[in-house]
């Protein structure tokens, strides 16, 4: 593949990681930002343009292709992401965040698992679960876990089944969302034990809020936000890249002529919505890590 072509966002991402453990993080190469260059910069406000970030970091990505001076990249192929960046600050790393909040998962230690608790109702989620004595999230041997009975029905089973991860975006273009999953390792016998098509996965949109203290959307625009319905779980997505929700409106997610303005006021929430499978002491031990990437594609 051409590098020129091959700098779209193919995210550094390592969605899942299951060792009796469920962490998402995202990464991007990007800078600080505020957004006056969306409706300053030239290729910008002729092309068109996208950003993505994590409320503290951006990439940009564009239409226009540098290599051979042209416009533009053609219907239902990937946007290319800048290889240097306009945006204010040195800029880090952007990671999906999560939903809620402006922070990165922690990644755990080899000694901290997912917090199992007691599955009274056999329904896969643990009803009462250890005491996070230290609160972070993880169990480890700091945590408790208060006296029960042992019968027929009740199983261990994991605390929850749910990831919650966001990104935040604007852009001056319609734009599609691709993903592609594929499962990095495995080791012991927990992980073959976890299948890519038993992790479900949806795509949400949020308009506006304030997610670790930092409002967002307030003056973005409202786009058509269209997920892909027929997608419900990472096996799908492991052909390859495939198109997973749709962002339209002619005009982009960015109202014009909000020079000086943050990026954040001009982005809405982009989420995505993990379920685990029911898992228990019976998969065994060992560990699974699932890669989720995501790429951004010019509309037709």
């Amino acid at each position: 593949m051409d590098m020129d072509q091959a700098k779209y966002f193919r995210s550094k991402t390592r969605e899942i990681i299951l060792a009796l453990t469920v962490l998402v993080v995202l990464c991007l190469n990007s800078g600080k930002a505020h957004a006056t260059f969306i409706d300053t910069d030239t290729y910008c406000v002729t092309y068109g343009c996208l950003v993505v970030g994590d409320g503290v970091d951006f990439d940009v990505y564009d239409r226009y292709i540098f290599a051979t001076n042209t416009c533009c990249v053609a219907a239902n192929q990937p946007l290319i992401q800048w290889t240097t960046s306009t945006l204010v600050g040195a800029g880090g790393t952007v990671n999906t965040v999560t939903t809620g909040t402006l922070t990165a998962p922690p990644v755990p230690g080899a000694t901290q698992y997912t917090r199992l608790g007691l599955d009274t109702n056999a329904d896969g989620t643990a009803d009462v679960a250890f005491a996070d004595a230290n609160a972070n999230s993880f169990l480890d041997a700091a945590d408790t876990q208060a006296a029960f009975s042992i019968a027929g029905a009740p199983r261990m089973a994991l605390f929850t089944r749910t990831v919650n991860r966001s990104l935040f975006m604007t852009s001056t273009l319609d734009f599609d969302v691709y993903g592609a999953s594929a499962k990095a390792t495995n080791t012991g016998t927990f992980g073959p034990a976890i299948a890519l098509a038993n992790v479900g996965v949806g795509f949400t949109m949020t308009q506006n809020g304030t997610d670790g203290g930092q409002p967002y959307g307030a003056n973005a625009a409202n786009p058509t936000f269209v997920a892909n319905a027929a997608i419900t779980n990472l096996g799908q997505l492991s052909p390859g890249p495939t198109r997973v929700a749709e962002f339209r409106r002619v005009a982009g997610i960015r109202n014009a002529n909000q020079a000086g303005a943050n990026v954040m006021p001009q982005s809405i929430r982009f989420n995505i919505v993990y379920t685990l499978p029911a898992i228990d002491l019976s998969a065994g031990a060992g560990s699974a890590d699932l890669n989720l990437t995501l790429s951004f594609y010019q509309r037709p």
